[in-house]
């Protein structure tokens, strides 16, 4: 990769928290579906909840390759001022 372009680590990142934030829309979709049963029978929630956290945390990992790429892309920036 061309440590000017920085374009490919930043669509990476931008990937990463669409993906993230598609899959905690349909992760908390399975839960409110749940709720709104309101069954007198037991609901299985741990595989959508477990998901959230999951979510959560490939957006937060999404989070940091954004912020890397912007903190490199401004080094570069300083380093040819």
């Amino acid at each position: 990769m061309n440590p000017v372009n920085n374009a490919p680590l930043l669509n990476i990142g931008l990937l990463g928290m669409q993906r993230a934030l598609q899959d905690a829309q349909r992760n908390a979709g399975k839960v409110a579906a749940a709720v709104r049963l309101e069954t007198r029978r037991p609901v299985e929630l741990a595989g959508p909840l477990a998901g959230l956290m999951q979510n959560r945390r490939q957006a937060q990992a999404a989070a940091l390759v954004i912020k890397t790429a912007d903190e490199t892309l401004g080094t570069l920036i300083d380093t040819m001022a």
